[in-house]
């Protein structure tokens, strides 16, 4: 391992911590072949941290005495995190880093009511999940701060705190077993699995691949592992990571299949090279759906097709909410390019296919679609809230206007273009 244990106590001063301190919970080894109380995780430690830290940044939430930031700093990570909300396990967590002489930072963070700052290549979450009041709140507020692996270890329907609680139900042994094996959450019922009145939830597997993998498109790839403590399992998530990410987006009918087809064909290289699109580089065109079914966890350069109506089509409703977006929380480099196409010209595209769909709700959303390209407030509205939310995610904006021959706009001439359309009816 890459660490070597440099401690300026002295047996006595290990000795003492040991003897005035209620260490317990993680063995942790200490110099002098000493170590903390509590159960041995070096197994555990070897399932999660399996591949080299080296150079890796870690964050340890709900870190207890910091086992687990110690093993990361062992096998090499140069920037290691732990976070609890008690401010006494923090407090003895200090003094082993101390005494280990391992620069661990401890910070106390109650995570369900404050903000994670910062970006960490590897986070992990153990035994904490299923505590929580808000679980799935907490997994979408650390999702953003993961730049390659989420790591969670978690109690699920087979535990036998959960089996208890099934057995008061009156479950049968069928159900039981059969359980872990569909896509459930369990909720506890206050002091029914243990008498500190804990709210606790029992997440199946098939529920966490739902969760992180079904509902968001942020992760790759998803390892279900046992865990071999307490009957837990452990779920490491992948993120998916895009070095360059372009984003053709605009409303619907504005022309973005188009336009990616001429760059992806090099007919427009003057555009192309405008929104960085370098012809040394290869280019993978994508969209929400066919990226949500990529398994690749590292992709260079992305050409992703967005339709900025998308949420309002899926019941989304805001971009924070919509799964198409999570992709640019997974990349390094990002540039969005919005297209402006004139109203009138997109109305004209969109009448024929009014006219010929065949089913009733594709005929209210195509409706629904030609009022508000009609509306030019509306779509105005539209497309500032857009570009406000991509400002918010630290992209690149840039502006092409699609009714003829394409052309860049600067964000002056799009703003004006908006202000005119605001009182304009199509």
């Amino acid at each position: 391992m890459a660490d070597a244990v440099k401690t300026k106590w002295t047996r006595e001063q290990v000795e003492n911590l040991l003897k005035t301190e209620q260490l317990a919970y993680q063995k942790i080894e200490l110099p002098y072949g000493l170590s903390t109380g509590g159960e041995d995780r070096s197994d555990t430690s070897d399932l999660i941290f399996d591949g080299d830290l080296n150079g890796k940044s870690v964050l340890d939430i709900g870190c207890y005495l910091g086992y687990f930031c110690h093993e990361a700093v062992r096998r090499g990570a140069r920037k290691v995190v732990g976070v609890d909300a008690n401010e006494n396990r923090l407090r003895q967590a200090r003094l082993l880093a101390d005494c280990m002489g391992r620069p661990i930072e401890y910070k106390s963070l109650n995570i369900e009511e404050e903000e994670i700052t910062g970006q960490f290549d590897v986070v992990i979450l153990l035994n904490v999940l299923h505590h929580l009041r808000n679980p799935i709140g907490v997994l979408d507020k650390i999702i953003p701060h993961v730049n390659e692996r989420l790591i969670l270890e978690l109690a699920g329907p087979s535990s036998p705190k959960a089996d208890k609680l099934l057995k008061k139900m009156w479950a049968s042994w069928w159900l039981r077993y059969r359980i872990n094996k569909l896509p459930l959450i369990i909720v506890g019922r206050d002091m029914t699995v243990n008498r500190k009145g804990e709210q606790k939830f029992f997440f199946s597997p098939v529920a966490i691949k739902h969760i992180l993998m079904e509902q968001r498109s942020s992760f790759a790839r998803l390892d279900i592992l046992s865990s071999g403590f307490k009957n837990r399992y452990v779920a490491v998530a992948w993120k998916r990571q895009v070095e360059n990410l372009v984003i053709i987006s605009g409303t619907t009918s504005s022309g973005k299949s188009t336009l990616i087809d001429r760059l992806m064909g090099g007919k427009i290289p003057e555009i192309a090279a405008e929104i960085g699109m370098r012809p040394d580089q290869e280019w993978r065109h994508l969209s929400p759906d066919p990226l949500k079914e990529t398994k690749d966890v590292k992709l260079e350069n992305v050409l992703y097709h967005y339709d900025i109506l998308r949420p309002w089509n899926n019941d989304a409703r805001i971009y924070q909410c919509e799964q198409g977006m999570d992709v640019l929380d997974c990349a390094r480099e990002r540039t969005v390019v919005t297209l402006w196409t004139d109203p009138k010209l997109m109305c004209e595209r969109l009448e024929p296919e009014m006219q010929t769909a065949k089913h009733k709700s594709r005929q209210r959303r195509l409706a629904d679609i030609l009022a508000m390209y009609r509306s030019g407030e509306e779509l105005a509205r539209r497309y500032e809230y857009w570009a406000d939310y991509c400002r918010g995610k630290n992209a690149k904006l840039l502006f092409i206007d699609c009714s003829d021959k394409p052309k860049m706009l600067t964000e002056n001439q799009w703003r004006g273009k908006l202000e005119k359309l605001k009182h304009t009816e199509v």
